[in-house]
């Protein structure tokens, strides 16, 4: 019997509830050993009667590289990753009952596949627990699990995961609150002796960047962490990581002249460079995890939240983790997959049980029209703040307002909450073609002229300050020539316009003490003033020199933006394809102004990108007298 006959001869019925289990039968021999080829059963059962079993989380590994099992007595070749967890797991006196997705759905079969991820959610959340397979011990696996677990414990036992944002943890553990004290006191009984390298390896193991592993780590009732032969649960590892943030702040800043080249005490770590094993702080700081770990306690958690929120949607939960998953740094929590089609998919979840999604989940279907089908379902329901990843895609056949997910987007240049450029109304928007869309919106002016790109060169310290000096002055040059306030901001003071040539190169955006972006006060153009100098004196004051440093960050913190101005007088950063006739619109609901290129077919718009427009920010645009516009946007 092949692999196709035994799916063939344990059919799931699509209309009925059924899922299939996998018995991993005891070994052979009497001390479990893993040398025994594995055996295992697999079988159909309806899930309305609440069969037991566990749920494996995992990646599928290198998947040329195979391993044979018996699945019904059938020679069944699964990854190196599958079937070292199956060896794991299983006992010498007992059969262990799992589902595995590779195991356990026809992986050759679209159609089973498209109805067996709508079940998701069921699986993972009914499961008896799920268990987290990071892969047999290696790199120091075990010292690393041991660590986290002993430390993660110990701050649990410290009220570590009683409180639920990073601000009253940095506050808690700077104060003299008796609350955190315990916690103050594990930070100096840990000390330098933590195996930071091998923490490290353990949490950049490619498990941690699937896609999929986000669902399966925030739906399971009870989780288990399992390298090698070592376990632990995952509060203990959610409390280990997090300690491990503050451990490290901590340990920072005890280091001093006298004690930055203390060695590493011997037996502390494993694997270590000559130059990590002189330095216990190059130790640490050359083995700071990703954040990636860490993302999932964040989703877990978020989870959680919405559980407990009434006004969650389904449409809002898929919107959050798109934006999570695919924008931003490359140290995001997850994005791996095999298939594009499960960037969507491997969300759906999340979004709760039961969901009437707006598209069809049918991996027969092209990744363009996933994407589509999913952005139409989301900004039909009024998430427009995806508009602002919406651009005109010139390679692929997709409508401008969808986002390509196959590949990381950048994080918008305007943060989302910070403006209002529609007031107080909302954004609406309905089906008017198989790919139009169409939005209640203000088009306010066509572009007439478009100046210099902003796209600073990060590496190269002495080229940014060049480009920022260019690029001060050309903003200001702008600015200085228009010296009369359009006319369509009739609010705004002559004074008030002016503030626009040190608020323009930045989008009005700054940073505040933790890094989190805010609106760009006044002080801000101290910043400017030093800025637009060039590269800083080494001997500056510190008042200058911070507001110059914060200056520089959230210059930093824009990307491909061109300075532009329109027939009326209006200026602002554009996208870097902006072109002359290119219209400034308001769309009612999107998180920034967008940039819109008439021509297209049937008298439709698409969008270039957002912008950031000076004066048209918080909503000055819209009066109780504006007349709204319905434009099509294909």
């Amino acid at each position: 019997m092949s692999a196709s006959s035994l799916y063939a001869s344990l059919p799931l019925n699509p209309e009925r509830n059924e899922i299939r289990l996998l018995d991993i039968e005891p070994a052979k021999q009497e001390d479990g050993s893993p040398e025994v080829p594995v055996g295992c059963q697999l079988r159909r059962v309806d899930f309305d009667n609440g069969p037991e079993f566990s749920a494996l989380s995992y990646t599928w590994g290198d998947e040329p590289i195979r391993a044979d099992i018996f699945v019904n007595g059938i020679l069944t070749p699964v990854t190196i990753n599958l079937e070292s967890a199956l060896k794991h797991l299983r006992r010498s006196d007992q059969v262990v009952t799992i589902w595995a997705d590779a195991l356990c759905i026809n992986q050759a079969d679209n159609v089973e596949k498209g109805y067996q991820v709508r079940r998701m959610h069921d699986i993972y959340s009914r499961a008896r627990r799920t268990i987290v397979w990071l892969g047999p011990e290696s790199d120091g696996s075990d010292m690393a699990m041991r660590a986290l677990r002993d430390t993660g414990s110990a701050a649990m036992e410290g009220g570590l995961l009683d409180h639920h944002n990073a601000s009253q943890l940095t506050a808690g553990f700077a104060s003299q609150d008796p609350k955190f004290q315990s916690l103050r006191n594990l930070r100096v009984a840990t000390g330098w002796a933590y195996p930071f390298k091998a923490v490290r390896k353990l949490v950049d193991k490619r498990y941690w960047t699937r896609l999929w592993v986000l669902q399966e780590y925030a739906l399971a009732p009870c989780l288990l962490i399992q390298c090698g032969n070592t376990t632990m649960d995952s509060d203990q590892f959610n409390a280990g990581l997090l300690f491990l943030q503050y451990l490290g702040a901590y340990l920072a800043s005890t280091v001093t002249e006298d004690n930055i080249d203390t060695p590493v005490q011997a037996g502390t770590d494993c694997g270590l460079s000559p130059k990590e094993r002189s330095s216990r702080f190059w130790h640490m700081a050359n083995n700071t995890p990703g954040s990636r770990g860490v993302g999932l306690i964040g989703v877990r958690r978020q989870y959680v939240r919405w559980q407990q929120e009434s006004g969650s949607t389904p449409q809002s939960r898929l919107c959050h983790l798109l934006e999570r998953t695919n924008s931003g740094s490359d140290d995001a929590p997850v994005t791996g997959v095999t298939d594009p089609r499960d960037k969507v998919f491997g969300l759906l979840g999340l979004l709760g049980p039961n969901v009437e999604l707006g598209f069809a989940v049918d991996y027969q279907v092209s990744e363009e029209e996933v994407y589509t089908g999913a952005m139409r379902w989301l900004v039909l329901s009024s998430q427009m703040q995806l508009l602002s990843y919406s651009r005109i895609h010139s390679q692929i056949a997709m409508p401008s307002w969808s986002s390509d997910w196959r590949h990381r987007l950048q994080a918008p240049n305007i943060e989302k909450g910070l403006f209002k450029p529609s007031g107080e109304q909302q954004g609406q928007a309905v089906r008017a073609g198989d790919n139009i869309i169409r939005f209640k919106a203000v088009l306010l002016d066509s572009v007439v002229c478009c100046a210099g790109l902003w796209q600073p060169e990060l590496r190269d310290s002495d080229s940014f300050w060049e480009d920022a000096q260019r690029f001060l002055a050309e903003v200001e040059t702008v600015m200085t020539a228009r010296k009369d306030v359009p006319p369509m901001l009739l609010g705004m003071s002559p004074e008030q316009w002016q503030e626009g040539v040190w608020r323009i190169p930045l989008a009005d955006q700054y940073t505040d003490d933790i890094g989190m972006r805010m609106r760009a006060p006044m002080a801000a153009k101290a910043g400017w003033d030093t800025v637009k100098l060039g590269q800083p004196a080494s001997g500056m004051e510190g008042d200058r020199l911070g507001e110059a440093t914060r200056y520089r960050i959230a210059m930093t913190r824009l990307h491909r933006r061109r300075l532009a101005w329109t027939r009326q007088g209006l200026i602002g950063l554009m996208p870097a394809d902006a072109e002359v006739g290119d219209v400034v619109s308001i769309v009612l609901g999107a998180e920034a102004p967008l940039l819109l290129r008439p021509g297209s077919k049937d008298g439709a718009y698409q969008i270039v990108g957002e912008s950031y427009v000076y004066g048209v920010m918080d909503g000055e645009a819209i009066t109780k007298d504006t007349l709204f516009t319905d434009i099509d946007i294909c």
